[in-house]
């Protein structure tokens, strides 16, 4: 531990202070019948704590950069790459065959003079270029195949690291693959807030908030895990990811597949997936652009502004000139977390509201007023439900707003020659007593209208009068 401390540059007090944390630890072992018998454990870094990966990412990482040096298997642009080490995962960036298995034998030795045992079945490789190039090295590995520590070393078309699944086929299909298996394992949490939505204990404080902040803090992070790193995303991407959050929201909501996309954008509030990865592709790059010159990460995109490179850097000089901001490999030292938050924020809205005024069904509901779309901020989640959907022209049983389905729209409920529409049935006579003892300027009176009115159409639709 102490050669680990000196080349790893970690100061003599802080590692005083991390031993005797860790000394004379008692431990107790979970196991699948209870747990153990506590046991005093002497010079230990504490089995399951952070110091204790810190320390072993720390073990592993000066080891490969003790076996491979500065030597490098391949580059990009003037910056040379070899192995690269996430706490205890190791990846090997190789030109051709020979230097990959140069690398497998010298990362076996690595690790078996460290006493550490490999998992064969997560040690994968995979070949990306050109299908000719592919194809050539598939067949040469057929006859002699990659090996490490003598166990053949399989096959991998697409293969999960570090939570993202990387294609050998490019960067647009390792996003697609990682998008799928998210949303699919998101799914089900999606479906359990709403779900819990309904509780009385979701709804007591008065707003129908809740489960779209429960939504914001458990599935968003997790979906959106690692998107600075999607580079070249494709509007059919975002569709399928911005067409999860919509189907959450209208599921909550109660709301048809037939719902204008517009009105659930500019009245729920919630962020376009658009810009929440627009935001953190910029924060990522300025977090970088202000870490040393010798920073693996900043290094890259620098080389990626000398070889001309469509890669992070290009898509953030592309955004922040949407935006409205200096391009941050210049300027990140002026441009501010806050500033680029509400330039997003900003051009979101912008976005949103054009959206909804490009919209025939709900165009004129994209008022300057905000008061006018927060009534999820203290409404109840039932009468949300109900006045979203009035919002939306979407009422049940109204037939302006299921034209498809009838040919009379003439109202039904009275005599004069009108459609029978919503703003319609507001004023109309054959609505008089749903309308008793309430003032039609008060929203909330509104959805009390609408409760009752919604039951006489159902009601009238089973002949009953």
């Amino acid at each position: 531990m102490v050669t680990l401390k000196e080349k790893a540059e970690i100061d003599s007090k802080d590692y005083r202070m991390w031993f005797k944390l860790n000394e004379d630890t008692n431990i107790r072992v979970r196991t699948s019948v209870g747990e153990s018998e506590p046991r005093l454990i002497k010079n230990s870094l504490g089995q399951g704590s952070f110091g204790a990966a810190l320390a072993s990412s720390l073990n592993i990482g000066c080891a490969i950069k003790d076996t491979f040096g500065e030597t490098s298997s391949t580059h990009i642009g003037t910056l040379p790459l070899n192995a690269i080490v996430m706490q205890d995962d190791i990846a090997k960036l190789n030109d051709n065959l020979g230097q990959a298995r140069e690398g497998c034998n010298k990362i076996n030795n690595t690790l078996m003079r460290k006493q550490l045992a490999v998992n064969h079945d997560k040690c994968k490789y995979l070949i990306v270029g050109p299908r000719k190039f592919r194809k050539d090295t598939l067949a040469e590995l057929e006859r002699q195949p990659m090996r490490l520590g003598g166990v053949v070393i399989k096959h991998a078309g697409s293969e999960k690291y570090l939570g993202d699944w990387v294609n050998e086929l490019g960067c647009k299909e390792s996003i697609d693959d990682t998008i799928k298996e998210r949303i699919g394992k998101q799914t089900s949490k999606a479906n359990d807030i709403i779900t819990l939505a309904d509780a009385p204990m979701m709804g007591s404080d008065g707003s129908s908030r809740t489960a779209i902040r429960l939504f914001e803090a458990q599935v968003i992070p997790a979906l959106l895990f690692n998107c600075e790193s999607w580079i070249g995303i494709t509007e059919t991407q975002i569709n399928e990811l911005q067409g999860f959050q919509d189907k959450f929201i209208r599921k909550l909501m109660h709301l048809p597949v037939s719902t204008p996309k517009a009105i659930l954008h500019w009245d729920c509030g919630m962020e376009m997936m658009k810009w929440r990865i627009a935001k953190r592709k910029l924060l990522f790059l300025r977090k970088i652009m202000k870490k040393e010159n010798s920073n693996l990460c900043k290094r890259a995109i620098l080389n990626e502004v000398i070889l001309n490179i469509k890669g992070l850097g290009h898509e953030c000089n592309a955004l922040s000139t949407t935006l409205g901001l200096p391009d941050l490999r210049d300027k990140f030292d002026i441009i501010t977390r806050g500033s680029i938050e509400r330039a997003v924020r900003e051009q979101g809205e912008i976005s949103t509201r054009a959206e909804v005024e490009a919209s025939r069904k709900v165009g004129d509901r994209a008022s300057n007023d905000h008061k006018d779309r927060e009534y999820l901020n203290y409404m109840t989640l039932p009468d949300s439900r109900i006045w979203m959907r009035v919002r939306a022209r979407s009422i049940k049983g109204v037939k302006v707003n299921n034209k498809n389905s009838n040919n009379d729209l003439q109202c039904r409920f009275c005599d004069e020659d009108a459609n029978e529409s919503q703003e319609h049935l507001e004023v109309c006579k054959g609505g008089d007593y749903e309308r008793r003892n309430l003032k039609m300027s008060r929203r909330k009176d509104l959805v009390i209208f609408w409760r009752r009115m919604t039951t006489k159409m159902t009601d009238w639709g089973r002949g009953i009068r």
